[in-house]
């Protein structure tokens, strides 16, 4: 089973942005080893669309650790800091733990059609 969310993503942030994302999405394959999740810029140039494509994200919520391990992992911890720092900043990004809703960043509640 494969979802597609997408992400709204301010043009021109550059690594700032980019860096913890990358980060998270590697802690989470490692968390989750039964997931295998991708983030793709869209094929437009131009566009400020990125995608969070999760493949098996069932597993995740059966998942081999529990929503508080998940939140209590240091490497979690650092980049969820990170992120937070991101949000003051331009208040676009917002992350959820697998457990709660099945996906990691905020982008939408609908399965794609």
């Amino acid at each position: 089973m494969l979802f597609v969310r997408e992400l709204n993503v301010k043009e021109g942030l550059g690594d700032p942005y980019w860096a913890p994302l990358r980060e998270y999405l590697t802690i989470a394959r490692k968390l989750f080893p039964k997931v295998n999740a991708k983030l793709l810029r869209s094929p437009f140039i131009g566009s400020d669309k990125v995608y969070w494509v999760e493949e098996g994200w069932k597993s995740m919520a059966e998942g081999e650790q529990s929503e508080k391990t998940f939140w209590e992992d240091a490497e979690v911890k650092k980049v969820a800091k990170r992120v937070e720092q991101l949000q003051k900043e331009h208040g676009i990004l917002k992350m959820y733990s697998p457990y709660r809703d099945f996906f990691i960043w905020d982008c939408s509640d609908k399965e794609p059609k």
